[in-house]
């Protein structure tokens, strides 16, 4: 059985060996406690450079934002004004649109006027003309009937002696003093009387007025009771379907051939 010294030396050794371990942990302790905190400040430092990282970033987005902000209103600011300057600018060639139309309108308007009073002072000129040449052409026409008025007779009455051959001729009703007849062409025979309207422009109408007059030429020509009034309608030129038409009435058609004036329906009734 251990002696009390033994016990005593064990207790001492166990004491010490305490002691060692104690001071061990606690130097692990004190180790453990620094290395917190300097795990701490390390921490704290972080943190705060985090923070001074977060706000710097905080101002620059900040200040980007403002930036951008500021550009954008200037932005909008310079496309209001471009907006304005292009509404002023679309006004003004509008209005310099609508001055040119109105000036394009009344220069065509003036020289619509101007055509207009060109037209008719051609028109005019044109019926002045064609009144001159259809009297010319009437005139010719009746010169060139009443030169060949003698030969065409005799081609249609052989041997006929003409008694009478007369130009324009008025003649007064023997009875009726105020009625009166003109013919343009008359050669009387001693059997036959040729009878001779001249037209410029023959027209469907004239062969109806040509027969009428004809019926009533025996009362103001009471002296030729007895002969045969011959109906000749002359132009310079008669279309077929109105000489189809003269021959129809009866009625002889005269016209200017290869070198004079011939029946155009000779033989066709």
């Amino acid at each position: 059985m251990p002696t009390v010294e033994q016990r005593v030396d064990r207790l001492e050794y166990l004491l010490a060996e305490f002691i060692a371990h104690t001071d061990e942990n606690i130097r692990e302790l004190h180790a453990g406690l620094a290395e917190l905190r300097q795990d701490a400040r390390e921490r704290e430092a972080r943190t705060a450079r985090d923070q001074q990282a977060w706000q710097r970033r905080w101002d620059e987005t900040e200040a980007r934002r403002e930036q951008d902000r500021q550009e954008w209103q200037q932005w909008r600011a310079e496309t209001e004004a471009r907006r304005e300057q292009e509404r002023h600018e679309s006004q003004r060639r509008r209005q310099e649109a609508e001055a040119k139309r109105e000036q394009d309108r009344q220069e065509w308007q003036r020289q619509q006027a101007e055509a207009e009073a060109r037209r008719e002072q051609e028109r005019r000129e044109w019926n002045r003309r064609h009144a001159e040449i259809t009297d010319k052409l009437g005139f010719l026409v009746e010169a060139l009937v009443y030169l060949n008025c003698p030969r065409i007779f005799s081609e249609l009455f052989p041997g006929e002696t003409i008694l009478r051959y007369t130009h324009n001729e008025v003649v007064r009703h023997p009875h009726d003093r105020g009625r009166i007849t003109e013919i343009d062409v008359v050669v009387v025979g001693t059997q036959h009387v040729m009878v001779v309207e001249a037209k410029s422009k023959p027209r469907p109408e004239h062969i109806a007025e040509f027969l009428e007059k004809l019926r009533q030429l025996p009362e103001f020509y009471p002296e030729l009771a007895g002969r045969i009034f011959v109906p000749v309608l002359a132009s310079v030129a008669l279309e077929e379907s109105f000489v189809a038409a003269l021959s129809n009435r009866r009625i002889y058609g005269m016209a200017l051939g290869d070198e004079t004036m011939v029946l155009v329906n000779k033989g066709a009734f």
